[in-house]
């Protein structure tokens, strides 16, 4: 008697899903101006600039949550022992943005089985025997992946000194209160990363 084993496309599109969006990692990158002494920056302002779309107009249209992420960046500053003060002071200007990518992914998966029970005749009686066969199924899905970017500016030139990106992925129909959450987390790894601890390059 041959029994088919199959799992449930349903179970299958969840588990890839989980994974994909519960067990990615926030991915951080960081570069700076080598030649510049950070250990001399004490007060910072925050750049006036126009506002940038994210490509997620609810995103946009948060302002409850961009207030929410300038009070941790500022928290964080704080936290480092740097002072927010006027323009004019400034040893740096800070400004951040948020960017929604759609993206999509193909994986091939084993799921379904077939345990194919054979059974023959031998010496001591009937024995029986079970034969394996895969059967590769390819699944398209999408996701969305949020980067956050921190930028660190010279007020005189308005050249960039330090730049920190975080980059996580979420489901397309994540929740305001779970895109919150998600760039806080990245607020916290990006502030982690700032200021560098490498000595400057002499120019």
């Amino acid at each position: 008697m041959v029994k088919t084993h199959l799992i449930p496309m349903k179970i299958i599109l969840t588990l890839l899903l989980l994974f994909l969006t519960g067990c990615a990692t926030t991915h951080v990158d960081v570069d700076y101006d080598p030649t510049i002494q950070f250990t001399h920056l004490s007060r910072y302002s925050w750049l006036q600039a126009p506002s940038q779309t994210s490509g997620d107009q609810l995103l946009d249209s948060n302002t409850l949550l961009h207030d929410n992420l300038k009070k941790q960046i500022e928290l964080g500053f704080k936290i480092r022992g740097y002072l927010q003060s006027e323009r004019e002071a400034a040893d740096f200007l800070v400004i951040y943005r948020i960017i929604v990518e759609d993206r999509s992914k193909t994986s091939v998966l084993h799921s379904s089985y077939h345990f194919p029970m054979h059974w023959h005749y031998g010496v001591g009686g009937y024995y029986s025997s079970f034969a394996w066969h895969y059967y590769p199924q390819t699944y398209t899905y999408e996701y969305q992946q949020g980067t956050l970017v921190i930028d660190i500016i010279n007020p005189d030139n308005q050249k960039l000194m330090w730049r920190g990106m975080a980059h996580k992925n979420y489901r397309p129909n994540a929740t305001q209160l779970e895109k919150q959450s998600l760039f806080s987390q990245a607020i916290h790894t990006i502030m982690k990363q700032f200021p560098p601890e490498r000595e400057p390059i002499q120019p």
